[in-house]
């Protein structure tokens, strides 16, 4: 018991030493037991018979408010006796070894916070003393073991070993200064003679040991309000919980800038803007940027100014040229050359005069500009470059040999005589022969499609129908692809004359439909043809 006082004394020495200190320190005495597992035990982990007293001090320091370091002075008995164990009594074994712990921890609060009911786990590293007294029996009785005994007896081994603790607790709140837990902790020496025997008992196993019992710890320091480790005196908001490093003041987004200086204090931000968030890290705070998330320059509210104009890029017209205020950040431009403005310029990419207001000049007033028109003085068409034509035919009036009349190119702009038109539309077909095998038109067959391209050019309500066939030698097949074609070459020569393809039709008929007698030269002649049927007409 003298030790156990003892260690009380020291306790309350330490409390004064401290008693002006921060409340990160806390230090009290450790009551409860020591047991043991090695070649003297049974199976048990725990066994009252073979559990002794156990006593220490210990001391801690709070890191924050998860982790701590603490050291441990521990002191107690180990003891073991074969007569506890069925299997074992024959042996007759028995020891007792008092030991001594001195071990630096690192502590785990799982919780994290300051809790009246706190859980925790330990670990670390330390060194153990110890001297085992060992019984070994009636030696007479064992005279095959006395060989490995006597090893065990002499054995040269050391008695101050390494020693890693860890286990468990949990710690509860008595009152602001004081603190019960309860403890269990298991150790390894490296060393299978902590009980004595090794040789005669398992040498292949290291024996090992355990303090477990109730800590009491005092807090020491002065008076904590918020309870956030940092005495009143020292703390900056001593009626809030806090950080200690920030002299126990509260930050609730985690950023390292107490509240109470921190311009954003609900948003993580950085210590330079005073906790103030700066996404694009332009230097100019999100609150505050009128572009967040693009770096910018603070005399632009955190906005780019690409061109360097002094005007933001957003508000810019001209983001990428350096430009003036007053043009939108434009500079002045004149892309056609022609000195004129192009803010000014009706015709910004075609150079042209102020008196047409930067427009080329249209003397005939016909939409096409003189530098572009073929007949800068005569009203035309953008078909004919600008040059009149008078009958509507394509074919400018100057190369026209018939500019009142609707021709057609390959006659100079005439028409091409035929017999009367309204004859002509009451008779409905027209037909284009071709010779054997072939899809060429002929002269004759050009000179009845020419008639036919002016009449509907003519009548712009007229539609046609390209019927095509063949006569019945050779395949069937053939001649059906025969006839398609001879349709379509007909359709491709009335668009090459102007006709829209909109307005005709052409389909292959292949042998059916014969005019002519198809055993004959002549019937056969007949029967290779295309039919022109007009649509539509206007009487």
């Amino acid at each position: 018991m003298r030790k156990v006082f003892t260690l009380i004394l020291g306790a309350v020495l330490l409390s004064n030493v401290l008693s002006g200190q921060a409340s990160k320190f806390e230090g009290g005495i450790f009551l409860g037991g020591a047991n043991f597992q090695g070649d003297l035990v049974g199976p048990d982990l725990f066994m009252l018979e073979q559990t002794t007293f156990a006593y220490g001090l210990n001391f801690r320091y709070h890191l924050s408010h998860a982790f701590a370091l603490r050291a441990n002075l521990l002191h107690g008995k180990l003891k073991g006796d074969d007569s506890n164990f069925d299997r074992l009594k024959e042996r007759g074994f028995s020891f007792q070894t008092p030991l001594t712990e001195f071990s630096v921890q690192f502590e785990w609060d799982i919780l994290g916070k300051r809790s009246s009911i706190s859980p925790y786990f330990f670990g670390g590293l330390g060194f153990t003393f110890f001297k085992p007294k060992t019984h070994y029996g009636d030696l007479e009785a064992k005279p095959l073991n006395l060989k490995k005994i006597d090893q065990d007896r002499k054995g040269d081994y050391a008695t101050t070993l390494p020693t890693i603790p860890m286990g468990l607790g949990i710690k509860i709140d008595l009152s602001e200064k004081w603190v019960l837990g309860l403890e269990l902790g298991m150790r390894t020496a490296f060393s299978d003679y902590l009980d004595g025997v090794s040789q005669a008992g398992n040498p292949d196993k290291n024996d090992w040991y355990s303090f477990y019992g109730t800590t009491i710890t005092h807090r020491f320091g002065m008076k904590d309000t918020d309870k956030d480790k940092v005495a009143d005196k020292y703390d900056a908001c001593p009626e809030v919980f806090g950080v200690p490093s920030l002299k126990g003041c509260p930050d609730t987004d985690g950023d390292m800038v107490a509240d109470k200086d921190d311009a954003c204090p609900e948003v993580f931000g950085l210590i330079k803007l005073k906790g103030c968030p700066d996404s694009d890290n332009d230097g100019v705070v999100d609150q505050f940027d009128s572009c967040p998330n693009l770096a910018g320059i603070p005399s632009l509210q955190g906005c780019p100014d690409l061109d360097k104009d002094g005007i933001a890029d957003h508000e810019d017209l001209c983001p990428t040229l350096a430009g003036l205020p007053d043009r939108g950040g434009c500079p002045f431009a004149d892309s056609d050359d022609d000195g004129i403005e192009d803010e000014l310029d009706n015709c910004p990419q075609l150079a042209g005069v102020a008196a047409n207001n930067g427009c080329p000049l249209d003397t005939d007033q016909d939409g096409i500009y003189d530098d572009s028109d073929a007949c800068p003085t005569e009203a035309g068409l953008a078909s004919t470059n600008g040059c009149p034509d008078i009958d509507n035919d394509g074919i400018v009036d100057s190369k026209d040999q018939c500019p009142q009349e609707f021709g057609l190119a390959k006659y100079d702009g005439c028409p091409k005589a035929f017999s009367d038109e309204l004859e002509v539309i009451d008779l409905n077909i027209r037909a284009v022969w071709f010779e054997t095998a072939k899809v060429n038109i002929n002269k004759a067959g050009t000179s009845r499609l020419d008639e036919t391209a002016i009449l509907m050019l003519r009548n712009p309500k007229l539609n046609l129908r390209i019927n095509g066939y063949a006569d019945s030698r050779g395949n069937d097949i053939v001649n059906q692809q025969l006839s398609e074609m001879r349709a379509k070459r007909c359709f491709e020569y009335f668009v090459s004359l102007g006709v829209k393809a909109s307005r005709m039709v052409h389909q292959g008929y292949g042998e059916s439909n014969p005019i002519g007698n198809n055993a004959t030269p002549e019937g056969r002649r007949l029967n290779r043809r295309v039919e022109i049927e007009l649509l539509n007409q206007q009487k």
